[in-house]
């Protein structure tokens, strides 16, 4: 538990600051001591960033949810004492950050929303985004030192890349430059984003989904080409041939019927009839049915969906509800012994149907038949026209299907 005592003593140190700087009035720090103050919890919270990693490595999945709440309280505490520090700095000095100064982030926005940064595993093929990101989003911007390594290491994997998840692995310069110096390699990156262009799988399928995957895929490849300085608008001639190649032959044809037959065509202009031809097979109408065959169908599944449900919440699991004998209720001799009446108090409490004896339905929604001896809304057991008469099997199982018979119970 020592990880966790280590954490607990960096918090609670970064808190301590934030609450005597929320109470200090202007004034009563200096320019010196705010430095200070700024370098003493970026090293507090480096050090805690570094024991919270190590809890989390080891904690239990049911406690990871803990720990992430107890982080984001944490590290919003200090990014605001960082802001508010720097605010108070910038006031001393008199000095405005300049309008057209990109690089520098005002306190507010310090306060908002955790920035997003895309996570690399160490795939080659999406170091370039990453990069593209990162930098942008973190490394250009003037935040404190700490916190550009704690989103580091949150946005790199440590297991894909240990030298950004060791427990000690330098600082955030030394831990950037590392990553630089092993994955932007220019001729490695040119060959694996050339390699993923010309190996893309080839569609079989004329389907919006599989077209637009082609122009993404198209996309992607090229524009990280692009990034590296490689002049890609300058190769229509050979990847125009190589896409069409990857379509379908139906596409293909399609293609060959719209493209010009003596002028080259562009990239640009491949991937816009892809786009238009993704497009269009998306939205393909499918023949609208005549009106009353519509309603006529619509009423037929509403009828069927009822009797379905009705006929699905009937079934139990074979056990007599009354004395929970290995028979069916209607046959139960307990209740067989009994008169007619009686057999209804007797099923009163047992929340089933009084018209078929099962559960998950009312008589009133039920489709069965009515009784056999009298006719009327109630089991054939229930009836008293024929009590002193011995009831068959027959007569007892009453199931015959007639969903049109729909009428209240008569009372018993």
């Amino acid at each position: 538990m020592s990880e966790l005592n280590l954490r607990q003593f960096h918090a609670a140190a970064i808190l301590r600051m934030y609450d005597q700087t929320k109470e200090a009035k202007a004034g009563d720090l200096n320019v010196t001591q705010i430095d200070q103050r700024i370098k003493s919890a970026a090293v507090h919270f480096d050090r805690m960033l570094t024991n919270h990693e190590a809890l989390v490595g080891a904690a239990k999945e049911e406690d990871l949810e803990v720990h992430s709440g107890w982080w984001d309280s944490t590290e919003a505490a200090y990014i605001d004492l960082c802001a508010t520090l720097n605010q108070r700095r910038r006031e001393l000095e008199g000095e405005s950050l300049p309008a057209n100064n990109s690089h520098k982030v005002s306190p507010m926005e310090l306060k908002l929303e955790p920035l997003c940064i895309p996570s690399f595993d160490g795939s080659a093929y999406k170091w370039l985004a990453f990069k593209d990101a990162f930098e942008t989003l973190v490394h250009q911007r003037d935040l404190p030192v700490a916190y550009k390594l704690g989103k580091l290491r949150q946005a790199v994997k440590a297991e894909a890349v240990p030298l950004v998840g060791s427990l000690y692995s330098g600082g955030y310069e030394e831990v950037w430059t590392a990553l630089k110096n092993r994955y932007d390699n220019p001729k490695q990156l040119a060959e694996i984003h050339v390699a993923r262009f010309l190996n893309m799988k080839s569609q079989t399928e004329d389907t919006s989904r599989a077209l637009l995957g082609v122009v993404d895929g198209v996309n992607e490849s090229l524009r990280a080409l692009a990034v590296m300085k490689l002049p890609v608008d300058k190769w229509d001639a050979l990847t125009v041939p190589i896409v069409v190649s990857k379509l379908s032959t139906r596409t293909q044809r399609e293609w060959c019927m719209n493209c010009s037959p003596t002028e080259l065509s562009t990239l640009n202009e491949l991937l816009a009839f892809l786009e238009k031809r993704a497009h269009s097979l998306s939205t393909e109408l499918c023949p609208v049915a005549d009106h009353h065959e519509v309603l006529h169908s619509s009423s037929k599944q509403k009828t069927t969906l009822r009797l379905l449900k009705s006929n699905l919440a009937t079934t139990d699991d074979g056990n007599c509800q009354h004395c929970r004998g290995s028979h069916k209720v209607m046959r139960c001799p307990v209740i067989l012994a009994l008169k007619p009446e009686q057999r209804f108090e007797a099923l009163k409490r047992s929340n089933l149907c009084f018209n078929c004896l099962r559960s998950g339905h009312s008589s009133k929604l039920c489709s069965s038949g009515n009784c056999r001896q009298c006719g009327h809304r109630h089991h054939t057991i229930f009836c008293r026209h024929k009590s002193q008469q011995p009831i068959s099997s027959n007569e007892v199982d009453s199931s015959v299907a007639r969903p049109d018979i729909i009428s209240n119970p008569p009372s018993l």
